[in-house]
């Protein structure tokens, strides 16, 4: 792991804990910084996308790990679907019951 490496997964645990803990300050300020080092966010998100397979496949191993992802990106998908019949359903002036019907 180089030096960088190793700096975003610090920054990664730090930016996990400061969600915990719900102090949008700290989020900020270990945003800021993972944006002015010299790999910025996306070495940040690369360090947190390891230390979260990590996590999961320590956690509830490998096929376990793959099972929660994919629950993960259906939760995803419905609540994308979900987002967009609510948004044709404002924008149409419809009420829930009204809009299968012309």
């Amino acid at each position: 792991m180089t030096e960088i490496d190793t700096i975003h997964t610090i920054r990664a645990a730090s930016l996990l804990l400061a969600c915990l803990d719900g102090t949008p300050a700290e989020v900020t300020k270990i945003l800021d910084e993972a944006h002015a080092s010299p790999a910025g966010l996306p070495g940040l998100l690369a360090a947190m996308a390891s230390a979260t397979v990590e996590l999961l496949v320590g956690t509830v191993g490998e096929d376990g790990a793959r099972k929660t992802l994919s629950m993960v990106l259906l939760d995803a998908s419905v609540s994308q679907t979900e987002g967009a019949y609510e948004r044709h359903r404002v924008r149409s002036g419809r009420s829930r019951g009204q809009l299968g019907s012309s």
